[in-house]
């Protein structure tokens, strides 16, 4: 504590490298509100022209947002420094994810879709297929073993920008491609199929994109905007032809959800800088807790 007290007087830079970032929690917390209310619009409100319209684009947004507030975080908290050992913390929130797939998911079946085979009960245990409303759950515990796991590796990557390009290219490969038709046990967990669930390779690059602002603070490009913007008006033209579909997930549906993850990011890093009563801004960013 002294040495870093020491260091802080003789360089001025504050030593804290788990500090957190508002404008990450505020999306964070933003993309939890948006989340709840597009479950309410489907399960309890009559779809209209409208309702379809804020129910799409919540759908569109909130997985990609989360996975890029994923890939921020976990930059920060356990890729970017070799840190004392986190991989008990790690496995905690492995586990802590399982558990809440496992009773949002049996809820649903039971409750919802009121299926009482005993089957698929099983299935859902040893994760041969997704249970419904739940299967992000899967995906994130995935992504926590993958940086269990591969922290080094990521790090490696997180070096050089070229590395990420790269990573991020390979997984636009895997969104390219054909879903698998045959039932092979965990595909659905890594690559496209007809099941319904978000696989990790073709949505990789997102985490990988979180990775990237979290290490460079890129600053607001037009530019940039503009090109994300024609991705956003691609999956608008697919969608209205019923060809921007979720599951299998193709690149117009990826690539719909750029735009919004930009403008988001810039958003609330300008509400963070600009907003002066920080304590209602942190009580706001407490329900990405939640």
């Amino acid at each position: 504590m002294l040495k870093d007290k020491t260091l802080e007087l003789t360089t001025g830079k504050e030593i804290n490298n788990n500090k957190r970032e508002l404008k990450i929690d505020l999306i964070k917390a933003f993309l939890v509100l948006g989340m709840i209310f597009s479950h309410s619009l489907d399960f309890f409100i009559n779809r209209t022209y409208i309702s379809n319209i804020v129910g799409n684009f919540l759908n569109l947004v909130s997985f990609p947002g989360f996975l890029f507030v994923f890939g921020y975080n976990s930059y920060n908290a356990y890729i970017k420094n070799e840190k004392r050992d986190i991989n008990r913390k790690i496995v905690k929130k492995i586990i802590k994810l399982i558990l809440c797939y496992y009773i949002s998911g049996y809820i649903y079946i039971f409750l919802v879709n009121e299926n009482y085979n005993y089957i698929d009960y099983i299935k859902i245990l040893f994760f041969l297929k997704p249970a419904g409303y739940s299967e992000f759950l899967l995906t994130f515990a995935l992504i926590y073993l993958l940086v269990l796991l591969c922290r080094k590796q990521l790090r490696i990557i997180s070096e050089k920008d070229i590395y990420m390009i790269i990573c991020i290219i390979i997984s636009i490969v895997f969104i390219l491609i054909e879903p698998i038709k045959k039932e092979i046990p965990f595909s659905y967990l890594f690559l496209k199929t007809n099941i319904m669930s978000f696989p990790l390779l073709p949505y990789f690059n997102i985490f990988i994109i979180g990775m990237y602002f979290a290490k460079n603070k890129p600053i607001f490009n037009s530019k940039v905007c503009i090109i994300l913007y024609g991705m956003l008006c691609y999956y608008v033209i697919m969608s209205s032809e019923h060809l921007a579909i979720r599951y299998p997930v193709n690149i117009a549906y990826i690539s719909g959800s750029y735009v919004f993850i930009y403008i988001y990011y810039y958003i609330f890093d300008f509400i963070e800088n600009k907003f002066k009563n920080k304590k209602l801004l942190t009580k706001i960013a407490f329900i990405r807790k939640k």
